[in-house]
């Protein structure tokens, strides 16, 4: 009996070990199924539905509900509800109940046997159909919002394990309310924002204003249709940008633009509220009145967006213009003003009528104008001016009237009627001013007319803007002009263009210090001819002390000129080759050895001799000699510089000063002058050779008096005559031996390019983002038989100065696309070869041209390299030159850059593909604050102009890790790779290396 009775109970303990597994894995189920409805259902009531469901149909629990806290009040009202019938809930709704304990207490309510339940009062409906339940408190922000009451009809359901599990599908309903919530406090949010937007946007259109954004980080611009309305411009028609925001103000607002903006920035002023001009569409200017804020803040406190609007207030700007204008016209006027009413009593006047009258304002206001009344008009006079006010509106005139004194005074009278919105007359103004005076002054006004016409001297009266009011007879005959032809007109039309600015801002600097100016000036006629004058101009001023007017008066002094020159000419120069004689050339030596002592410059002093100047006297005569001389002369003045001066010391020898030259330059000076002086000179029909020795002497090494430098230099010449003709000496001699170097190094040079002793070197460039190789730079090498592998450094400039550089930079050009040609054969990828060409070669793009034709490789895979001063040495030049550049599909990059003088203006103008950043800035670009601010100006000015950057001469990784951040497109330099010959580049591409 007691084994059956253990049987019994092992079979018992088994089976409710399976029942227990079995809740187990229909709880799981359950809890996943509730899960993916959380995550998946995006409103509270699909989400109650779903878990109650879930729980029926899964978890077979014979009934599941969620009750919700009425917090008002006090009630449990029923959200949703899975199997059983309404009657189960009749007191569940109830505070009393199991969910009531639940929700009030916070905690889960278990009744494993709801016959015997001793807890909360359950319905007697759910005693008839469940046997166990259990309350679990479902929470949103921290607070019981409801409860999920689960029955099944099997007493002792609910063991601990499954309760466990139960609270935690409770905890993740609670997560997913509280996520719910959020959601729909934000889809609020956004409707509300949305609705403000739209009110705000609704509110700016129809008010007509503008609205503009400004992101400071990425120094973006947005603006509204609103905004380009008030421009005259079409959304989207011209660059929305921080630059052209600049470029439309008014120069003189920008100043206390800038200062409100730093303002704001700063925090200094809650809020941007400025008032100021900007250029339209058609160029005109618009009064606007902008507002904005700062509506978010870096960590730091930077600004990083503003956003405001604009209003257009030019209407207003001009009503105000026009109010202030006439308030200033009554109160400054020279005239007298009288305002009355339309009963003709006085309501104001101004200041110059007490002046005119002798009343104040107080004396005459509310009184009628006949008190100012004379007695010398009769009844008919008035009567005539009252007639033309009531049928034209107004009358003028001259009138006699009496002053407070008594004193009786001519005046000129204008009397305008003033009509109101119905056309009846609201007030009259009268404007009057003594004209005693004037009277006056008509004798002497009379009697000056006739001295203006007969004067002999030509005379011009200005008005104070300086337009000419009045010419006479002999301006006429001096400029061919006639009256007409210049009343009205600035005296500038007859600038003869041989004057500075500097010249004028000093004779109106005298004119409006002084009150006048005298002194000579070229000006030019009506037939074109440019004459000298002496002129004299005054400034006239009336009894404010303002000028009123300019009178000038001159006469044509081209004679007196002529014969100055004359005279000059005989005292100065040198009646044969017309270079300046003896005494003015020592002159200029000692003006400029000061001006090279104050400067502490070089100076120099050739002295040239002329070699066999006696024979050709001797074959041909000395009319012959002279001849030769004097086409020498003319040579030397086609050699030398405008600034230098040169003498015919007697003789075959000429001295030459070269101010700001030192030994090497004056070398290549003295070899210029060597070279064309030496080629043939045709004589009556002969030709003859005259070949020149030179010598040298340069200030200060060689002395710093006038008599030194020229012994000196004649001591040079008379030994370069006995060294061999066609020859040049220093009076130094260690400088003949340089100078010997430098002439061996520049034929080494010439025989270097005929024999081809020049290599190019590839110098790779890497993209930043892919660290793939992307181009190379082509850098010339020359490898001398003696000296070996020489960098350009060395002798690109030599090769400039002897102009060896133009076939020079034929050849490498030839090389490269023979390169290029020889890569792609050989399957190496082909990427864009950048090679920098010389400003002289630059101007001789055709030989470029042909060189591409004759290759016939794709135009894209070559870049041109300009340097800053190339192309802003001619820029109407470099435009054309860089326009047909492109059409043939060249890229062009300016090198080295930063260091030059080049603007965004002309970068736009010239469509450049790349700028390539001096290696100065990228030296000290880590620890140089300087240095790295100049270096990300370049970078986001190039980029907004949608130009590539390189850094050039890149050699740490910190310097590469910085160009990184600030967005650099590639860089060259020794961190990736040296320039490398063509094989070893070749290798570097098929080995595909990148960029760490």
């Amino acid at each position: 009996m007691n084994a059956d009775n253990s049987t019994q109970s092992d079979v018992a303990q088994r089976l409710d070990h399976e029942k227990n597994i079995l809740r187990m894995s229909q709880m799981y189920r359950t809890l996943t199924r509730s899960n993916r409805a959380i995550a998946h259902d995006r409103e509270r009531g699909t989400l109650f539905s779903d878990i109650c469901r879930i729980a029926v149909e899964t978890g077979n629990f014979s009934m599941a509900w969620i009750g919700l806290l009425d917090k008002a009040s006090g009630e449990i009202r029923t959200a949703t509800q899975e199997g059983g019938d309404a009657s189960m809930l009749q007191r569940q709704l109830e505070p009393a109940t199991a969910a009531g304990a639940a929700i009030r207490e916070g905690r889960t309510y278990i009744c494993n046997d709801l016959s015997a339940n001793t807890g909360p009062e359950p319905s007697p409906a759910i005693r008839g159909q469940a046997r166990s339940m259990a309350a679990l408190p479902l929470h949103e922000n921290h607070d019981v919002a409801g409860a999920l009451v689960l029955y099944t009809d099997e007493a002792g359901f609910f063991t601990p394990a499954l309760v466990e599990l139960l609270e935690e599908m409770a905890q993740d309903i609670f997560f997913a309310m509280q996520k719910l919530a959020d959601d729909e406090k934000r889809e609020a949010m956004a409707q509300a924002l949305r609705e403000s937007e739209e009110r705000w946007s609704f509110a700016l259109d129809g008010s007509g204003d503008g609205v503009w954004d400004w992101n400071t980080q990425t120094n973006q611009m947005f603006y509204s249709s609103g905004y380009w309305n008030i421009l005259g411009f079409a959304p989207g028609e011209t660059d929305a940008s921080v630059e052209d925001f600049d470029a439309r103000m008014h120069p003189e607002d920008k100043p206390g633009v800038l200062d409100s903006t730093v303002q704001l920035f700063r925090g200094e002023l809650p809020d941007f509220c400025r008032e100021y001009r900007l250029r339209c569409k058609d160029g005109s200017y618009k009064w606007v009145l902008s507002r904005g804020k700062v509506v978010s803040r870096s960590a730091d406190g930077q600004p990083v967006r503003v956003i405001g609007t604009i209003e257009d207030i030019t209407v207003r700007k001009s009503a105000e213009a026009n109010l202030q204008l006439a308030a200033q016209v009554f109160q400054r006027s020279s005239e007298a003003i009288i305002v009355t009413d339309r009963d003709n009593a006085i309501l104001s006047v101004n200041p110059a009528f007490t002046g005119v009258t002798g009343y104040t304002p107080d004396e005459v206001i509310g009184r009628n104008p006949r008190i100012f009344s004379s007695g010398r008009h009769d009844r008919a006079f008035y009567q005539k001016m009252w007639g033309s006010l009531l049928t034209t509106g107004h009358w003028h005139g001259e009138v006699w009237n009496r002053r407070k004194n008594g004193d009786i005074f001519p005046e000129w009278l204008s009397i305008t009627a003033v009509h109101d919105d119905s056309g009846q007359v609201s007030h009259h103004i009268a404007i009057f001013s003594d004209i005693g005076e004037i009277k006056r002054a008509q004798t002497d006004l009379q009697l000056a007319a006739q001295v203006f016409e007969s004067s002999s001297e030509a005379i011009t009266i200005t008005d104070h803007d300086n337009r000419i009011l009045s010419v006479n007879r002999a301006f006429t005959e001096v400029t061919g002009y006639t009256p007409d032809e210049v009343t009205g007109r600035n005296p500038r039309m007859f600038s003869s263009g041989r004057h500075d600015r500097a010249f004028y801002q000093k004779m109106w600097n005298s004119l409006l210090t002084t009150g006048h100016w005298r002194g000579e000036i070229w000006n030019r006629r009506k037939n074109g001819d440019i004459y000298p004058e002496w002129l004299s101009i005054t400034a006239v001023r009336d009894d404010s002390g303002q000028v009123s007017h300019y009178i000038g008066m001159f006469s044509d002094i081209s004679e007196i000129k002529r014969t100055e020159e004359r005279i000059h000419q005989l005292a100065n120069y040198d009646a044969l080759t017309g270079l300046p004689n003896r005494d003015l050339f020592q002159e200029r030596i000692g003006v400029a050895i000061s001006s090279a002592q104050r400067n502490r410059s070089p100076l120099a002093l050739l002295s040239l001799d002329l070699d066999r100047i006696k024979q050709i006297n001797e074959s041909f005569g000395h009319a012959a000699g002279d001849q030769l001389l004097k086409v020498v002369a003319e040579r030397l003045r086609e050699i030398v510089p405008a600034q230098s001066a040169g003498t015919h010391h007697g003789g075959d020898v000429f001295h030459i000063l070269l101010p700001g030259l030192d030994m090497e330059g004056a070398g290549h000076m003295a070899q210029s002058i060597i070279n064309d002086l030496s080629q043939p000179y045709l004589l009556d029909g002969n030709e003859v050779m005259a070949t020149p020795s030179i010598g040298i002497s340069v200030f200060p090494n060689d002395g710093t008096e006038t008599d030194v430098l020229i012994q000196n230099a004649e001591a040079a010449m008379f030994r370069a005559k006995g060294s061999g003709r066609r020859g040049y000496q220093f009076f130094a001699p260690e400088m003949n031996a340089r100078s010997l170097q430098r002439m061996t190094l520049e034929n080494s040079l010439r025989r270097a390019l005929e024999q081809e002793e020049f290599l190019v070197y590839y110098l790779p460039q890497a993209d930043l983002k892919s660290g793939q190789v992307v181009g190379a730079e082509a850098l010339l090498r020359w490898q001398h038989p003696e000296m070996g592998m020489v960098s350009s450094q060395v002798f690109i400039e030599m090769a400039e100065e002897s102009g060896v550089i133009v076939p020079l930079g034929e050849w490498m050009m030839r090389n490269v696309c023979r390169q290029i040609q020889a890569w792609q054969q050989a399957g190496v990828r082909a990427m864009p070869i950048s090679i920098n060409i010389s400003f002289r070669q630059f101007r001789q793009f055709r030989q470029i041209e042909d060189i591409l034709r004759e290759s016939g490789i794709n135009p894209f895979l070559l870049e041109i390299e300009l340097t800053e001063s190339t192309i802003m040495h001619d820029v109407e030049e470099t435009a054309q030159v860089i326009h047909r550049i492109k059409q043939h599909g060249i890229r062009v990059a300016v090198d080295n850059f930063g260091v030059g003088y080049s603007t965004l203006a002309y970068l736009k103008r010239f469509h450049i593909d790349k700028l390539k950043i001096d290696q100065s800035f990228i030296r000290e670009l880590v620890d140089s604050a300087d240095d790295s601010a100049i270096v990300r100006a370049i970078i986001s000015m190039a980029h907004s102009l949608r130009l590539e950057v390189v850094a050039k001469s890149v050699e740490t990784q910190k310097q590469l890790d910085f160009l990184k951040a600030l967005n650099c497109d590639q860089i060259q330099g020794y961190l990736f790779s040296e320039a490398l010959p063509p094989e070893d580049f070749a290798t570097l591409l098929l080995e595909e290396k990148r960029l760490a």
